[in-house]
């Protein structure tokens, strides 16, 4: 099982991860549950603003593996975005190219996903600074409306739980 929360950053998709692990290895004490943190804060690249391809990239691919690692060690994974993330920043960067070669990926791999909850900015007030992310509130929005726009380009925003 792999429940993941995607969404733009301060939306609390990582405090959901953490309450959903503890619940669910309550819930299912014989299973091996993990959590999969977010990736982009490990990146050697820039990121938010300052973003570049190479870093949009790295996070991508980082994202994927590690998801592919993690699926045939647990058996309940509750991950901090999806590789979908990733693409909504990257359309909001500009990178329409690498953003497109992303979706044809991500259309062989959202399979992975049982449920995605979409934590939307507007009903999850859990921004703060942290000297990581972005305080900007346009660009946070704008990261929002691009993530659920490449959900559409995928084919499943249908299917994503609105919180």
């Amino acid at each position: 099982m792999y429940i993941s929360y995607t969404g733009s950053h301060g939306s609390g998709k990582t405090t959901a991860v953490y309450k959903t692990a503890f619940e669910m290895k309550l819930k299912y004490n014989d299973k091996r549950v993990v959590t999969l943190a977010e990736i982009a804060s490990e990146s050697p690249f820039k990121i938010n603003k300052e973003t570049t391809e190479e870093s949009q990239l790295w996070i991508f691919t980082s994202q994927i593996k590690r998801e592919l690692e993690m699926i045939n060690m647990y058996d309940i994974i509750v991950g901090d975005r999806t590789c979908v993330d990733c693409i909504g920043y990257s359309l909001v960067a500009g990178f329409y190219a690498l953003a497109d070669a992303m979706i044809e990926v991500a259309k062989s791999h959202v399979h992975v996903y049982n449920e995605i909850i979409f934590k939307t900015i507007a009903n999850n007030p859990y921004h703060f600074k942290d000297g990581i992310r972005s305080s900007d509130t346009k660009f946070r929005s704008d990261v929002e409306n691009a993530i659920l726009e490449a959900y559409k380009m995928i084919g499943i925003e249908d299917t994503l739980i609105m919180e």
